[in-house]
Order: C-alpha cells, then structure tokens, then sequence
C-alpha cells in the first residue's frame, strides 16, 4: 500500500479527494482500483474501528477482520458514487461510509452468518472451527480463555489488513463486469465455486442453467 500526506495528524484532503476522484472514474470504467485507495480504505476503517465511542475496540480479533472485509467490500462497491460537490470534505464522505457499514457488519456478525472465505483463509479454519467448538454456555472465563488460546497465532495488524483489502477488492472486481452468474460462467472456462457463492442469491433459471452448463461440461460438450 502507498504512503500519503499527513498534514497536522491528518490526511491531506487534497489528496484524499483526488484519489476519489480517480477511483469513481476507474470504477465507473470497471478497470483496478489503486493502491491508494486501498490504503485510505484501511485508514479510515481503523478510524472507525478505535473510536471509543463506538464500541468496535472491544470486539475480538476475527470479529474485527470479519467487519474489516465487509467494510473494505463496500469502499469498493461504493467509491463509484463518490461526488465532492455533495459533500463536506472527501475524508468525511469516506469516514461516513466506513463507519455505517461497520455498525451493519458486527450486526450482521453477531446474528451468526458466515465468515468471508478471505477470513476463513488469513486465520485459519483450523482456528475458526476452534471457535465454533467453544462452549457458548460456559462461565465468561472460560470461554475468553479458550478465545485466546484459539487466536494466539492470529495477528490483525497491517500486513493482515492489505490482505484483507486485496481479497475484498478481488471479489468486487469478479463482479464488476456485469454479466450474472450464468453469462459469467459462460465466459469463462472453469466455475469459480467460492465466487459464485457469494452471489447470495441466484434466482431458478439461473440454477438451472448453472446446472445444465456443468452437465455439459462434465459430458465434453463445452
């Protein structure tokens, strides 16, 4: 990720602005995202995530990378709506983003869905299913000891957090050509089984179609 100009403990809104700018453009054109992008996603994410106001500090380490991934995802899916003229200041448009999606991801993590496969592959299943096998009943105690024992190894630090970002970006770039999940395998050669999963919900024809594609495949027909 790139450094950026910090002006009395503050980016640069110049600079934040002009990055916007160029990554609603590339969005909108569906070519990469920049590195600077990315590393202003990270920054303002941990804003978000260390405001004692908010609560997030307190959470654990998975939790933090579960919430940190769907926020990085929705950075990405949304600077291609980014416009300086509505707002204040480029860094409040983006620590507004950040900071309402976080409070939907830990909810939608304590409700109990999934973790992203790109947590799933920086952690560790091994540790994950660790977690899952902790006694929810079990005095408070026991279970912060079993969860620190789980996460001993997993370290939620910089490197952890590009990595984060690189996947998150990777799964809004699979989706950034527009084709659906039937037109997309058609596309290509192979079936990306994890990608597709995370087209959350594929209506009947597509299914079908899913399915008559890799019956042929299997039976040499494409």
């Amino acid at each position: 990720m790139e450094t950026m100009p910090i002006i009395d403990n503050k980016v640069d809104e110049k600079w934040v602005d002009a990055v916007l700018r160029e990554n609603a453009r590339r969005a909108e054109a569906h070519l990469a995202l920049t590195q600077e992008f990315g590393a202003l996603c990270i920054r303002f994410s941990d804003a978000v995530l260390c405001n004692e106001d908010f609560g997030f500090k307190n959470l654990d380490k998975v939790t933090k990378a579960e919430a940190c991934c769907r926020v990085y995802l929705h950075m990405c899916e949304n600077i291609v709506k980014y416009n300086r003229d509505k707002c204040s200041a480029p860094s409040n448009w983006l620590y507004t983003v950040a900071k309402n999606r976080m409070s939907q991801a830990v909810n939608e993590i304590f409700r109990g869905q999934e973790v992203s496969e790109a947590v799933a592959v920086l952690v560790g299943t091994e540790t994950l299913s660790r977690l899952e096998g902790i006694d929810r009943n079990a005095p408070s105690k026991r279970i912060m000891a079993e969860k620190i024992d789980a996460l001993k190894d997993f370290k939620f630090d910089k490197s952890a957090k590009e990595c984060l970002f690189k996947q998150s970006w990777r799964g809004n770039w699979f989706k950034r050509d527009g084709l659906n999940v039937l037109q997309r395998a058609k596309r290509h050669k192979r079936m990306h089984a994890a990608k597709v999963a995370l087209q959350a919900s594929i209506p009947a024809p597509l299914r079908d179609g899913l399915i008559k594609l890799l019956e042929d495949r299997r039976n040499g027909r494409n």
